[in-house]
């Protein structure tokens, strides 16, 4: 079983931390511009840089302009449908509406409320 003295940690030492971090806030958070790391660079083992990735073809580049495109066009035409097909409700939805207060002024007259 391990104790505090053999680790090397006192819970005293951690308290005293958590006070000093609580009280200076600038020191709890570290700052995001130092936590970048450096680039990284792709040298050979002969000491050479390896040289920039090729860039795509234009029928590649076309292919992946015309993905982008067909892709907005099926959003929009999707969106296009569920908008025509809730407009499509709203005469039926007005209809049920109106059945349903013709309904219940039937059923009152019945009863002889009106």
């Amino acid at each position: 079983m391990l104790c505090f003295e053999e680790v090397n940690i006192l819970p005293l030492d951690f308290a005293r931390n958590l006070v000093f971090l609580a009280t200076n806030r600038s020191l709890a958070h570290s700052d995001p511009v130092q936590d970048h790391s450096p680039p990284t660079l792709d040298m050979m083992p002969d000491g050479q840089f390896r040289a920039a990735p090729p860039r795509l073809g234009w029928p590649a580049r076309v292919f992946l302009v015309a993905l982008g495109v067909s892709f907005v066009a099926g959003i929009v035409a999707s969106v296009a449908l569920l908008i025509y097909v809730a407009l499509l409700l709203v005469p039926v939805a007005l209809a049920l509406a109106a059945y349903g207060y013709f309904s219940m002024r039937v059923q009152a007259w019945r009863a002889g409320r009106v």
